[in-house]
Parts: structure tokens; sequence; C-alpha cells
């Protein structure tokens, strides 16, 4: 009895658990078919609330579409790893929300303006239902590191459990500028409906371990 105790304690952290990738490689291969963003089906000089590549950019999002910014173009802040010409200027403050549940979510950033590196801190909550509505399911942050300006951080994350929304905020991660955190511009938005099975696979390992371990003991 005790081991199916373990056993069910270790899955459920499993399913509660998110999993922070940094690497668009990385993202793509353990998650399904990626839906993407790309901000190229939405005219420059577009303020939200929008809807790109199905998924909805609320009004929340202090921010605008462009085809360039202080002159220089997509190609420029991104490199090769976005999709020219569009990208998303994003505030403080914005937020996105999907038709259906979703497992996954994941951009490239570029920062902009003076936003030294290792100054940020990019904080994300995940909620269960559209419009920021339900219950939150899921909150973490991270520091993301994109400089120069023209080599973008990836930042994504795979949740066990479903949402359906999620806000994001930049906030200073010194501590040192009260309302300060940089600003950033994000390309390529994506999001997967769903993450394989095999996610699920180190807590299956992990729980008969242990009950191979109590039945040594026994």
């Amino acid at each position: 009895m005790f081991r199916i105790v373990l056993c069910t304690l270790a899955l459920t952290s499993a399913l509660q658990a998110s999993t922070i990738i940094t690497s668009l490689s990385t993202f793509e291969a353990q998650t399904a078919s990626n839906t993407v963003a790309t901000f190229d089906d939405i005219a420059a000089g577009t303020s939200p609330p929008f809807t790109s590549g199905g998924a909805t950019f609320l009004t929340g999002t202090d921010g605008v579409v462009q085809d360039s910014l202080m002159g220089f173009s997509d190609s420029f802040w991104f490199n090769s790893a976005g999709s020219p010409p569009n990208f998303l200027g994003t505030g403080m403050f914005w937020d996105v929300s999907f038709d259906s549940n979703v497992g996954a979510f994941g951009m490239l950033m570029a920062p902009f303006g003076e936003n030294p590196p290792n100054e940020s801190r990019f904080t994300w909550t995940l909620y269960s239902g559209p419009g920021l509505s339900g219950s939150v399911v899921d909150s973490g942050s991270d520091v993301p590191n994109p400089w120069p300006a023209s080599s973008p951080a990836f930042i994504g994350l795979i949740s066990q459990v479903p949402f359906q929304s999620v806000s994001f905020e930049i906030s200073d991660a010194t501590q040192n500028c009260l309302g300060c955190g940089g600003a950033y511009i994000i390309d390529d938005f994506r999001y997967a409906e769903s993450v394989p099975e095999p996610a699920l696979a180190l807590p299956v390992l992990t729980c008969l371990l242990v009950m191979f371990r109590f039945r040594k003991i026994r």
C-alpha cells in the first residue's frame, strides 16, 4: 500500500511540473506539431486585440505589430531565426489566449533600448480558461539573456497540465529599478496543443524503481 502511495505522489508531481526550454530545436523535439503566430498575417501598425496563427493577443498586450524598429528590420533583430517581415512589440504586461487547451508555448525574444543582459525577469502565469479565466494552472519565471540585440533568445514552457491562456510580465530582475525591466520584441510565438506521452516516461520509471526497491527489502 505504501508503495502505491509513493508512486501516486511521484506521478502527481510529474503531472503538475512544467519544464522551461531555452532552445528552439529542443522545444520542437519535445512537443507535438507546433502552430506558429508569425504576425505576418497582421498588418504592421495593428494593436491588440488580434489573432495570429490561431492565438489571440489580448488588450493587455501593450504593443503593436511592426515591420521595422529603429530603422532595422526583422532580419536584424532576429537574425535568421525569425520569420520576416513582421514581429510584435511588447510592453511590461501582455496576454495570449487560445481556442482550446494547449500544453506548451515558446517564442523568440530580442531586446532593444537600455536592456543590459541578465537584468530582466520574464514571468508567466497559466490559466485553465480563455482570457485569463478559470483557475491558475502554473506560474514561473526566467531571466533571458539575449545579447546583443541581433542574437535573440528562445524561451518556451512545456506544461503537463493543459491551459488555455497565459499572461506575461517583464520586470527588473536586479530589484534596482522599480517598474524597469527593459523592453522586448517577439517573433514566431508558437504553441503545441499536446505534448507527447514520453514526457511521462521518467516518473513512470521512478515509480517502478520504488516498487522494485521495496520488493527487495521485503
